[in-house]
């Protein structure tokens, strides 16, 4: 990305957290980064935007175009240590939390909201 490009993209980052109502750590714990990542994207003080992080914000920020284009593994095709990580994940104490958060923030149902999360984490595990 250009620098144009990442203060336009840390910009439309802000306004999706705002429109939200998250704080930047919220986002931040939600695709497992440094808040201070996503205060310097929102700043234009990054240097660079990685291909993750942008996907990951863009998944988590609801972009159709991101998540239609994950592909979705057959169920034979998913190494057991990837559904354990995912066992993990639903099993944490956190998880009912970032299902309502995730409900709120997206307007969506309690379904939806978990097929996000475990999307992005199947997408954090294949990046």
């Amino acid at each position: 990305m250009e620098k144009a490009e990442i203060i336009a993209f840390g910009t439309w980052v802000k306004d999706q957290r705002k429109a939200r109502k998250l704080t930047q750590t919220d986002v931040a714990k939600a695709i497992d980064v440094a808040p201070g990542s996503i205060s310097a994207l929102e700043q234009g003080s990054i240097r660079a935007v990685g291909h993750k992080l942008e996907k990951q914000l863009r998944c988590y920020f609801g972009e159709a175009n991101s998540v239609d284009s994950i592909e979705s593994p057959s169920a034979e095709a998913i190494p057991h240590s990837t559904i354990l990580r995912i066992a993990e994940v639903v099993a944490s104490q956190e998880f009912n939390s970032r299902v309502e958060k995730i409900r709120d923030a997206l307007g969506c149902s309690r379904q939806e909201a978990i097929a996000t999360i475990l999307q992005h984490e199947l997408q954090k595990l294949v990046i």
